[in-house]
């Protein structure tokens, strides 16, 4: 704002549910909407070898857990004598 890339603000009161472009827009403008959306961006940006992390951490554990039943489905199967086609 005190650049002058962003108009002050209005006052206006908009409720705290208000979605980020459009609250940027009631209160500031065209370029209060534009601000917002590149904060989502950057926002975006930085969080998202994070969230790369704990879904890769997340994959491998499920397919970990899937091997392991799978095992324990083969080993249960082999103790009563039944022989698994395929």
């Amino acid at each position: 704002m005190s650049t002058g890339l962003v108009p002050l603000t209005n006052g206006v009161n908009i409720p705290w549910t208000t979605p980020h472009v459009i609250s940027g827009f009631l209160v500031s403008g065209w370029r209060g909407a534009v601000l917002n959306i590149v904060q989502i961006l950057v926002s975006t940006a930085v969080y998202y070898p994070f969230f790369r992390t704990a879904d890769k951490l997340a994959y491998d554990t499920e397919q970990e857990n899937e091997r392991l039943e799978q095992q324990q489905t083969n080993t249960q199967f082999a103790e009563q004598g039944i022989v698994e086609k395929g």
